[in-house]
């Protein structure tokens, strides 16, 4: 997709969660006090499976798919899962690894690896910050004091459906601000062209640029509706599905409606937890960028 189509589809996805995160109301809405309560009892991840998946819909033609599922311990820091993308002719499936601190993109014989090594100061830091700010505690009445004051006339578009917890905009409801985020060019154009020409040097990237040009450049845009759910299960947060449509004109004045729809679930299943050896695959290695 163009780097505008891009930033329009990835604005809209972060305002859905922000925007559920976020509005919060008073004790007088029983969805507002639900999903103060699953704050409240927020459960650090300590290790899971899940399965997830991503559709972008043009003009009510399904133009992308992306689905995949995944394993994670945080004890041991690894991870493992598949990541399948279906567009047009399109129809790729990868294996993700996370392990050693390195992170291993396996398509077929070509093996992609990234790492983040971290100095020991930055290691020292980022334990240190993790225990005293995300101990478990960061929802506190401070916290809730803060969500009331941003709440302002979103108290009432907060409502459940049987356990679940709902937060949902019509075109009339989303603020002008939100609408000028989508439509607002993207600032760092230049650095995303010089990572684009980077990144084409690798068959992978070379091969997905196709989904550039499945959805056409916008202007004009504007966020027709916006929903999230979180998905609850003996009071604990077992996913969410988000669903996000916005409008807009392609270069030849045509008019598109582009609609994103996602989900993510645990998995009460055993999944096996995979690791990757390498043997005689051809090896890329990525270069992080900061």
């Amino acid at each position: 997709m163009k780097k505008r189509t891009i930033t329009i589809i990835a604005v809209l996805a972060a305002i859905s969660m922000l925007s559920f995160a976020v509005f919060a109301g008073n004790d007088t809405y029983a969805g507002y006090e639900r999903f103060k309560d699953l704050l409240r009892n927020d459960q650090e991840f300590e290790s899971g499976q899940g399965q997830g998946k991503l559709t972008v819909i043009d003009n009510g033609e399904e133009i992308l798919s992306l689905s995949g599922n995944f394993v994670g311990d945080k004890t041991s820091e690894e991870g493992f899962g598949n990541l399948n993308i279906q567009a047009g002719d399109l129809n790729k499936s990868l294996e993700l690894y996370g392990q050693d601190e390195k992170m291993y993109i396996v398509d077929g014989d070509d093996v992609y690896i990234t790492s983040h090594d971290e100095s020991l100061e930055e290691r020292d830091y980022h334990h240190k910050y993790d225990q005293t700010e995300y101990d478990g505690k960061e929802f506190d009445a401070k916290s809730e004091a803060i969500m009331d004051i941003l709440m302002a006339d979103f108290k009432d578009d907060f409502s459940l459906e049987g356990n679940n917890v709902v937060f949902e905009l019509n075109k009339e409801e989303i603020p002008a601000l939100v609408n000028l985020m989508a439509s607002s060019d993207y600032e760092k154009e230049t650095y995303h062209d010089d990572m684009s020409e980077e990144m084409m040097a690798y068959p992978l990237f070379e091969e997905l640029s196709s989904l550039e040009n499945l959805v056409p450049e916008l202007t004009e845009t504007e966020i027709e509706y916006i929903k999230f759910v979180l998905l609850v299960e003996d009071d604990v947060v077992n996913g969410f599905e988000m669903n996000v449509i916005v409008k807009g004109l392609d270069q030849a004045g045509e008019s598109h409606q582009v609609e994103v729809q996602g989900h993510f679930t645990k998995s009460s299943e055993s999944v096996e937890m995979k690791t990757f050896e390498l043997t005689d695959q051809t090896v890329y290695e990525l270069k992080e960028n900061r």
